[in-house]
């Protein structure tokens, strides 16, 4: 399943020429612990608004999350959420963190309020998706991903996911069907191309999920599950 990248809001133009600077470096995930740093910066001037700043909190959320610092990326986005109430994006932000955590109650909690404000919000339908899918409310996740797929119709992503969901189901045709949209929408989505290659198997459509496999590992070598799926069929042995 893929999940998606933390998602930052731009802040409002800053004043002096070193607050400026320190403005583009906290937006910089590239270079997260520089990130850090000058968004420190920034929390301790006195020349910014409550506004900015929760925006600068945020970024800075995000950066300690890209460095797995994700205590510190929570608690970065209530900061946030305490200045700015309705900001969607700290929501999401805090929710996908709670996601990684495996805290899925907190997660589908924050998801929800991310998309009471902002329900375009595709990529919090998906968070929310996978929180209940690994939660086992299948339903609801489909739900998620299907919304995530009505926002954007060209998310791979939530093809995929939303096949995993009903593949746990045992609905196994809108599964491989699911997948398949996934692979054509994103030909290089090895993790489609695996599970793709499973449900075919367990069909016993061994061609076809060998070559799913094969095309898998083609395009990453090193993909381990793909590899020992591959060595499982009769034919390698």
């Amino acid at each position: 399943m893929h999940t998606p990248l933390f998602s930052a809001l731009a802040m409002l133009a800053l004043t002096t020429v070193a607050q400026a600077d320190d403005l583009g470096d906290c937006t910089k995930l590239a270079a997260p612990h520089a990130a850090i740093e000058a968004c420190s910066q920034l929390v301790r001037s006195d020349r910014i608004t409550d506004r900015q700043l929760a925006a600068v909190f945020n970024n800075r959320g995000n950066a300690y999350a890209a460095t797995q610092e994700l205590e510190e990326a929570i608690a970065d986005y209530s900061m946030a959420l305490a200045l700015e109430p309705a900001y969607a994006r700290a929501y999401y932000n805090r929710g996908s963190t709670y996601l990684q955590q495996r805290r899925y109650d907190l997660a589908i909690a924050d998801m929800d309020q991310a998309l009471g404000l902002d329900p375009g919000l595709a990529q919090a339908n998906i968070n929310r998706g996978l929180a209940r899918l690994e939660s086992g409310r299948l339903d609801e996740a489909i739900e998620d991903f299907t919304m995530a797929i009505t926002l954007d119709p060209y998310s791979a992503t939530s093809y995929n996911n939303r096949g995993v969901a009903f593949r746990r189901k045992g609905e196994i045709a809108r599964a491989l069907a699911d997948f398949g949209t996934a692979i054509d929408l994103d030909p290089i989505f090895c993790a489609a191309l695996n599970k793709r290659g499973e449900v075919l198997q367990a069909l016993g459509r061994a061609a076809e999920a060998s070559a799913d496999f094969r095309s898998a590992l083609a395009l990453d070598p090193g993909f381990e599950r793909a590899r020992r799926n591959l060595l499982l069929m009769p034919d390698e042995k």
